[in-house]
């Protein structure tokens, strides 16, 4: 489970990195080893955020209703086609 505090670990991260690549810039040192850490730091930032804005919304319970999805009752016409090419339903 996610945490504020992780988040915050995530930025500062972020940040460091986004130091270090400014430096590196400047010089003439492996600049993807550090935009490759960068890139990987920013995604996990993304999904943790994402993680963490669920995590913090009320829950369903609180008043709002969940909808069960059943199976279609339409035919099922899922990769098998006729002899022109067509989809055509799977009995």
């Amino acid at each position: 489970m996610t945490t504020r505090n992780d988040v915050k670990q995530l930025v500062k991260n972020i940040e460091n990195l986004a130091k270090e690549m400014q430096t590196k810039l400047d010089g003439t040192s492996d600049l993807l080893t550090v935009a490759n850490e960068l890139v990987r730091n920013s995604l996990t930032f993304v999904f943790a955020l994402g993680e963490l804005s669920v995590l913090e919304q009320p829950s369903v319970s609180k008043g709002k209703s969940m909808t069960v999805v059943k199976a279609a009752s339409k035919p099922n016409y899922h990769n098998k086609r006729d002899k022109s090419g067509r989809f055509v339903s799977v009995s």
